[in-house]
């Protein structure tokens, strides 16, 4: 299958976060980024969003059938 019909999904805990299908990995990275940013945000006294969650960037050729 070429490559150019995969594209990178950003996902948390193995879901999706968008809609966006990224082209090149450096872009899904830098969503990834912001979405980290937001999950572990420290909200006072110690506690964060939600400090468990992993975000990850996943190459699929499907990426319709993610979480």
């Amino acid at each position: 299958m070429p490559d150019q019909e995969y594209v990178y999904v950003v996902t948390r805990d193995g879901r999706r976060v968008s809609h966006t299908n990224h082209e090149t990995r450096e872009l899904a990275i830098a969503e990834s980024a912001y979405w980290t940013r937001v999950i572990h945000t420290d909200l006072g006294g110690g506690r964060k969003v939600d400090p468990e969650s992993v975000v990850r960037v996943v190459r699929t050729d499907r990426p319709n059938r993610i979480k």
